[in-house]
């Protein structure tokens, strides 16, 4: 089912992200406001996917120290990534994806943000971090969005990989520089 979605945008994306193997994908539908329910599901104006990549692990954990009294397993992914893509052919790619009407990146203006940009074969990488606060809570930090962006103008297409990071479970917020290389990977994989 990837590989036709992403057909049908004009693209091809890795089986896996170094290590992290496929294990998901969404797709999202986008209407412009105003349209109804019913217009909205039935006729969806924008397509647009999000792939994750993962090792996924069961967790079994033991209800109590008695024999026999049970367990609860859940699942947990480990070196998760994202990639979110969609086409370019419709303009609500830049509501979707928070382009400005030149496709750079819109960046919340906070200090901890970042932005930095790198060419790569004639295309733009906007390589982002985006930091998220529990305004409930004393506004602490909770996460970070590690972002790499750009838009493909020979497939008409917009590809942004993402790597979430949870502060409760890690403190490294270093920008993952694999990510760069998950990148230029799947340029290459696109240059025709």
């Amino acid at each position: 089912d990837v590989e036709k979605k992403a057909e049908k945008v004009g693209i091809t994306l890795p089986y896996s992200l170094d290590d992290s193997p496929f294990y998901q994908m969404l797709t999202v539908h986008v209407a412009p406001e105003g349209t109804t329910y019913l217009e909205a599901i039935s006729n969806p104006l924008y397509p647009w996917y999000e792939v994750n990549y993962g090792i996924e692990d069961v967790v079994r954990e033991d209800i109590s120290d008695e024999t026999g009294t049970g367990y609860s397993e859940y699942s947990v992914v480990y070196d998760k990534y994202q990639i979110l893509f969609g086409s370019t052919e419709n303009e609500l790619y830049k509501y979707v994806f928070h382009l400005d009407e030149n496709d750079t990146y819109i960046l919340d203006n906070d200090p901890l943000n970042q932005y930095l940009t790198e060419m790569y074969r004639d295309i733009n990488l906007q390589i982002t971090t985006e930091v998220f606060y529990d305004f409930e809570n004393n506004n602490e930090i909770v996460s970070y969005s590690h972002e790499i962006f750009w838009v493909d103008d020979a497939n008409k297409a917009v590809i942004l990989i993402r790597k979430p990071v949870d502060v409760s479970v890690t403190d490294d917020i270093e920008f993952p520089t694999e990510m760069i290389e998950f990148a230029k990977e799947i340029i290459d994989l696109n240059i025709k």
